[in-house]
């Protein structure tokens, strides 16, 4: 059953130079490649931005971006993502090719929740089509078909219903990138308080290797400061293992997961035991800290806490920034089992009501060992 957003253009329209305005956030960009390279195979011819959005005279952008893009297009495909959403210029193209008469249609990726949705106003309070499933991907990509191309549509449906037999490698690249979830994990030994034992602290290794491919079993893309020998240089030599140990032959469809690098230890780590006389630079100082922090951050789904001093402090505080411009928030995962800034957040949170962190609270875990390991994985999958 096909999904139809709204009234198109009829069939007795000649085609327009495009068949799709694709809308999207700078940080998928790949995605929106992907998207446009499917939709040149089957025969239709797309319009994409070429860059970001310009700081200076953002006006002359739009009237590009209607007269060459939106109004040459016979319909409108919106990519959302967790910074699409939080985007003003998401609701001036979307308008825009409302008020054409286009059939504008809304996909969303997996990292976003039905909830976000739910939040934006109209005309993005429509049918989504989820780009990871084969049979949503499939409608979309029909109904693309017939808005640009009417009662002549026929030949372009039948490739469509074909590539999609064969599994083309296409289309798993496409779905493949849609469905990828990220989590980010911070952490470090804690230098207040008590030590931690040469035992606890061999507990917390096993603990974020463990957390790390259970995750990545689970479908999730991670990422890490390598450089903190405790937390993050684990995290990233667990996920290397793990990509390297993956077949070639995925599931068609299937999530792609993947890991990276991220954080800013050597930088912090050289400051910090200095200091600054003067508190307008250490200002400045904080404020480019700041916004390094919210350029690796942003992307996430999750932000994940294992113990941590000063810079896993600021990393928290680089998120909440972030979900206080913007709808669909990352979530934070303070684990309390080894002290540090994550144990005095995860007190603070279950005090607030924070309801994710169910499996923790109460706890009381022996040796550092977590005995809800995989609750908490399930939690964190659950969009």
């Amino acid at each position: 059953m096909t999904r139809r957003i709204a009234t198109g253009l009829g069939t007795s329209a000649a085609p327009k130079e495009y068949a799709a305005f694709i809308s999207f956030a700078e940080p998928v960009r790949s995605l929106a490649e992907t998207l446009q390279r499917v939709l040149s195979y089957l025969g239709l011819s797309s319009y994409i931005a070429s860059k970001a959005i310009p700081e200076r005279r953002p006006d002359r952008w739009q009237k590009r971006i209607l007269d060459d893009g939106i109004k040459k297009s016979s319909s409108f495909i919106l990519i959302c993502t967790k910074e699409s959403l939080s985007r003003s210029w998401v609701l001036f193209e979307a308008g825009a090719a409302a008020a054409l008469g286009g059939n504008c249609y809304c996909t969303m990726v997996q990292s976003v929740s039905d909830a976000d949705i739910r939040s934006m106003p109209d005309p993005l309070d429509l049918y989504h089509y989820k780009l990871y499933r084969p049979k949503e991907l499939q409608d979309l990509l029909c109904n693309v078909a017939k808005d640009h191309f009417g009662d002549a549509s026929q030949d372009t449906v039948h490739s469509i219903n074909d590539m999609f037999a064969i599994q083309h490698h296409l289309l798993g690249s496409l779905m493949s990138l849609a469905a990828t979830r990220w989590i980010f994990i911070a952490g470090n030994v804690p230098r207040r308080g008590p030590p931690l034992a040469r035992e606890r602290k061999l507990h917390m290794r096993s603990f974020v290797k463990e957390l790390t491919e259970g995750l990545m079993k689970s479908g999730f893309s991670i990422a890490a400061c390598p450089q903190v020998e405790s937390v993050g240089k684990v995290v990233l030599n667990t996920a290397e293992a793990f990509v390297a140990r993956l077949t070639k032959s995925e599931l068609f469809g299937a999530g792609r997961v993947d890991y990276e690098i991220g954080g800013l230890y050597p930088i912090d780590r050289i400051l910090r035991p200095k200091g600054l006389k003067s508190t307008r630079v250490e200002s400045k100082w904080q404020e480019h800290l700041m916004r390094f922090r919210r350029s690796y951050l942003e992307k996430h789904e999750w932000l994940v806490l294992v113990a941590g001093t000063d810079g896993t402090r600021e990393e928290y505080q680089a998120v909440v920034t972030i979900n206080n411009e913007r709808r669909a928030k990352i979530k934070t995962y303070p684990i309390p089992c080894f002290g540090g800034t994550a144990a005095a957040l995860f007190r603070k949170m279950a005090k607030d009501g924070v309801h994710y962190l169910k499996p923790c609270i109460g706890c009381h875990p022996q040796n550092g060992r977590c005995p809800h390991l995989q609750e908490i994985i399930e939690t964190m999958t659950k969009p």
